[in-house]
């Protein structure tokens, strides 16, 4: 039997638990995907979504080499998680997200009877695919945000030499 993430019923039921301040459910289930562990997380860091991205980035080994050499297939992925189960995406790259565990792959079978809560359901904006689905959506965001972070500071960096070779001149 499998179990991933809660169904949102389920999720719904334990996020209201929870004592004190909390955002809107909609914006956890959103951040979480229905994963209690995250959820766990986020309570315990007040709600700090950046901290818990900070931390993924670093537990995850998310480094600037990983994105770098990466990019053009995480900023595929990140929209669509089926492209990972495709013949052409690379099986080094698919291996570093499995062994990582940012994503579940093979998760095609959704028959109930194969599942302790409700399967899945297809639903790109929390990042479940046909074949393949994020952890969670804040794993999405992780590498959104450090793609964009590396990429930005790489054209710093690129400019900043251009101005430097233009002073040399």
């Amino acid at each position: 039997m499998s179990i991933w993430n809660m169904c949102e019923d389920g999720f719904k039921e334990l996020y209201s638990k929870l004592p004190g301040d909390k955002p809107l459910f909609e914006y956890v289930w959103r951040l979480t995907g229905g994963n209690p562990h995250t959820l766990s997380q986020l309570y315990q860091v007040n709600w700090n979504v950046e901290l818990i991205i900070k931390e993924l980035i670093r537990g995850k080994g998310i480094s600037r080499d990983f994105i770098s050499r990466w990019r053009k297939w995480l900023e595929v992925i990140v929209d669509d998680p089926d492209v990972i189960s495709s013949t052409e995406f690379p099986e080094e790259l698919r291996s570093k997200l499995i062994e990582g565990n940012l994503i579940i792959y093979d998760i095609y079978f959704r028959e109930p009877e194969l599942w302790i809560d409700e399967p899945p359901k297809k639903d790109l904006d929390i990042g479940v695919g046909d074949y393949v689905a994020w952890q969670t959506p804040l794993h999405i965001e992780v590498v959104r945000k450090h793609s964009r972070y590396i990429r930005n500071s790489t054209k710093h960096i690129t400019i900043k030499r251009s101005m430097n070779m233009l002073n040399m001149s």
